[in-house]
């Protein structure tokens, strides 16, 4: 089942009137009384028939029928023959935050830089995501049979090389060889730290010029109609989430001129994302030499926490540098030397 393209297509530098603007046009459409995307209730039958047809199975089985895996005998850890993938490791915790002090816990140790990726593309002058129907196990079965939107490519490096020896993953040249497109995102962001051992990811978002016909299970969709589908429990997955949270979805000065009506907390959300903007970051280089915009994983503490500059970058004339960090990340961010923020004085 493919989903033909929404309509005509433009080049993506065609009307260039910045990032935001483009983003925030295409998270204004969500319906299609302007002819700028097709009807939604299109998708949802077309993800109602793609789940029916799945027929995919989840089955437990213990350790000893796994193929290709086994449990070492000095450490007791899973791992795999290739010495890819991923192990997992015992884990002592020791915290000085918290109720609780201390603790063990199994953790997935994966020393490699995954891909997760979307592909844009203007179609009638609005960009629409190709968005992948992904069945993982693990999902909630619920009623979309564990089948969930996913960004265009969600693989670990083991998975796009082929380690598996299954099938090629769809797209992926287009996230590998990413400087022959138009790169409007590219960000190492952390794994969930509670179950991945520092573990990162190379959150992209590139738009292409060239006609792509879908392939089974692909589907473009609005910034503005993933949105709606937000809404649903369960259909949109946080990989995908997190890709999509690396646009900026307001220009500075501009916020107030799509308010949402009747609707505070998104153009709160709209104001916030403006002023946020009039912050530029400091690109950086990541240990693996993957180029990130301005976000570094948050591996370390935070009294010890680095990052690797390009030569001949660093704050312009009446800014300083601070540290803005989060539970998963960190980047380093320039602002008025004379201003001070909740973080603290400069470091």
């Amino acid at each position: 089942m493919t989903r033909s393209s929404p309509g005509s297509h433009e080049t993506p530098h065609a009307a260039d009137d910045g990032l935001s603007a483009q983003v925030m046009r295409s998270a204004l459409a969500t319906d299609s009384t302007d002819g700028t995307v097709a009807e939604l209730k299109g998708f949802h039958q077309w993800f109602t028939d793609y789940t029916a047809a799945d027929q995919s199975t989840v089955t437990e089985i213990p350790f000893a029928g796994l193929t290709g895996w086994r449990f070492e005998g000095a450490t007791g850890n899973l791992v795999h023959e290739s010495g890819r993938f991923f192990s997992i490791r015992g884990l002592r915790v020791r915290s000085d935050q918290g109720p609780i002090c201390s603790w063990s816990q199994p953790i997935i140790v994966q020393p490699e830089v995954g891909v997760l990726g979307i592909l844009v593309k203007k179609f009638n002058g609005v960009l629409h995501c190709l968005m992948q129907a992904k069945m993982e196990p693990g999902n909630h079965a619920g009623s979309h049979n564990g089948i969930q939107l996913s960004p265009t490519v969600q693989a670990t490096r083991s998975n796009y090389t082929g380690v598996h020896g299954g099938k090629p993953v769809p797209y992926i040249e287009y996230f590998r060889t990413p400087l022959a497109h138009h790169v409007l995102a590219d960000v190492l962001h952390s794994e969930q730290g509670s179950w991945f051992h520092r573990k990162r990811n190379r959150n992209m978002i590139v738009e292409v010029a060239e006609d792509i016909t879908p392939l089974p299970g692909f589907h473009w969709l609005s910034i503005g109609q993933l949105h709606e589908l937000l809404r649903t429990d369960d259909l949109v997955n946080m990989d995908a989430r997190t890709v999509l949270s690396c646009l900026p979805f307001a220009t500075p000065g501009r916020s107030g001129t799509h308010a949402f009506a009747g609707d505070a907390f998104r153009s709160a959300l709209m104001g916030r994302s403006a002023r946020t903007r009039r912050r530029s970051t400091l690109p950086v280089t990541s240990g693996a030499g993957s180029p990130t915009r301005g976000c570094a994983s948050r591996s370390t503490p935070r009294s010890s926490a680095s990052t690797t500059s390009r030569a001949g970058t660093g704050p312009p004339t009446g800014y300083r540098m601070r540290p803005a960090c989060s539970s998963t990340s960190w980047r380093w961010t320039y602002e008025p030397a004379t201003a001070r923020s909740a973080a603290g004085p400069s470091r």
